[in-house]
């Protein structure tokens, strides 16, 4: 339809026939798409979540304290610090929601759990050489 109306630059001739005149100059679609993600620089705090679009997205404890940088688009939110994706999860829709990997907060009782260990034995190391103290 729209190709029968007569081109703007020359009214002797029709639409269909200017875009056939010029087809062999045209530029293909390029090799790599183009990025159509939103990116959001983010402050994440002690808590090991990131704000985006109202929800809380969950990230790796030892990412805490820092800027992260959010990439979503509509299916996804990918996490990245630096140039490293660090978490990537669903983009929910809803609002308040907390989404969590299961390993981010298991790899953070996982060192709290190594770092109890530890501290027993320093409390130990402490006890005994105290005694050994009081011995002489």
């Amino acid at each position: 339809m729209v190709l029968s109306y007569s081109w703007v630059e020359d009214r002797a001739r029709a639409v269909r026939q200017a875009f056939d005149d010029e087809r062999g100059v045209l530029l293909g679609h390029p090799d790599t798409s183009f990025p159509t993600h939103e990116r959001v620089e983010v402050e994440v705090g002690k808590t090991p979540c990131a704000r985006f679009d109202l929800n809380d997205y969950s990230v790796p404890y030892d990412r805490t304290s820092r800027t992260l940088v959010v990439l979503a688009d509509l299916d996804e939110v990918r996490i990245a610090d630096c140039n490293e994706i660090v978490a990537t999860h669903v983009r929910s829709r809803d609002l308040g929601q907390q989404i969590e990997q299961p390993e981010h907060p298991q790899r953070l009782v996982e060192e709290k759990r190594r770092a109890r260990e530890h501290r027993g034995l320093a409390r130990a190391a402490r006890s005994c050489q105290a005694r050994m103290l009081a011995a002489r």
